[in-house]
């Protein structure tokens, strides 16, 4: 797996398009395994949205225990996908791309315990590798 290059961490942030002070749920990567994007442990998929607003192109997988990952500004998803499918770990669920409100081409990716937001920095869930990024 190649090392991630985060530009945007976790916590209060001046938002990148309105300059202002905001809090940001997740992190940015703006380069991950050649840009194509995995989902990183068993889950089920529970939503797949476009947005123009926000997220843009978005899934989001339900993983046990109450956790919830969320890839966001996809380029594309992959033609395998749909609600609740069962995706394994490492499963391609997609392209990192620039859609939505959105600076550039990366990866929005947040934890989720329970529905609501927490540092991937700090984060245990079996299998879970974003825990060992250097932020």
């Amino acid at each position: 797996m190649n090392k991630l290059n985060v530009s945007s961490l976790f916590g209060v942030r001046k938002h990148p398009i309105t300059k202002k002070l905001t809090f940001h749920n997740g992190v940015d990567c703006k380069y991950l395994n050649s840009y194509i994007s995995f989902s990183v442990n068993d889950g089920i998929i529970k939503n797949i949205k476009y947005s123009n607003i926000n997220y843009g192109k978005y899934l989001l997988i339900f993983h046990n225990q109450g956790y919830y990952t969320l890839y966001a500004h996809l380029n594309r998803f992959s033609s395998s996908l749909k609600i609740f499918k069962y995706l394994k770990y490492l499963y391609k669920i997609g392209y990192i791309g620039n859609t939505g409100y959105s600076t550039g081409i990366h990866l929005h990716y947040e934890i989720r315990e329970n529905l609501v937001s927490i540092n991937p920095k700090f984060a245990v869930i079996e299998r879970f590798i974003v825990n060992k990024i250097v932020i």
